[in-house]
């Protein structure tokens, strides 16, 4: 019976390529989790350092201008 052992076999295969994949999308979830968290940390330092500043009477003009 050779037959249904050809095709444990790729079933073998298939189900550590998806568990690899797993594994991946994973890692990559995490990372984007740490980015994500980064920019918000730096976003809200940036807004409390225009707060201070502005209160104290200088400005920051944080918005890019065409010519």
């Amino acid at each position: 019976m050779p037959f249904p052992r050809r095709k444990a076999a790729a079933r073998m295969r298939v189900t550590k390529a998806l568990e690899k994949k797993r594994q991946e999308c994973k890692k990559l979830q995490a990372k984007h989790h740490e980015l994500k968290k980064k920019y918000n940390t730096k976003i809200r330092a940036i807004k409390s350092m225009k707060k201070r500043m502005q209160r104290s009477g200088l400005s920051i003009d944080t918005q890019t201008t065409t010519m």
